[in-house]
């Protein structure tokens, strides 16, 4: 068995620890950002069936709807690039463990 270099190992396996946080993290936001989206699903008004139905209102709400688009791309940004890094790391902890001590 590879004897492993401690230091090295405590600080790959730190490193691994933290991208896991912050995608707990990013993943506690977005649920944050948008848990009132999901509470609304069920309360959702039916489209206008004529063209002289309120257009502002469905302006608004298309807007609105448009906002939470970008903030969940966002978000998904951010849980994608966290993910990679996490990755990244874990791949140089496994590397290290096949590597000879000094």
């Amino acid at each position: 068995m590879v004897e492993l270099r401690s230091g090295e190992w405590a600080r790959a396996l730190a490193h691994v620890e933290r991208a896991v946080q912050d995608c707990l993290g990013s993943l506690a936001k977005y649920e944050a950002a948008f848990a009132h989206v999901l509470a609304e699903a069920g309360r959702v008004a039916p489209w206008p069936t004529t063209a002289h139905e309120d257009d502002g209102e469905w302006r608004e709400r298309i807007a609105e709807a448009e906002g939470q688009h970008r903030s969940a791309e966002a978000l998904l940004d951010e849980q994608d690039r966290l993910w990679a890094e996490w990755q990244s790391r874990y791949g140089r902890w496994a590397d290290s463990l096949k590597q000879p001590p000094e």
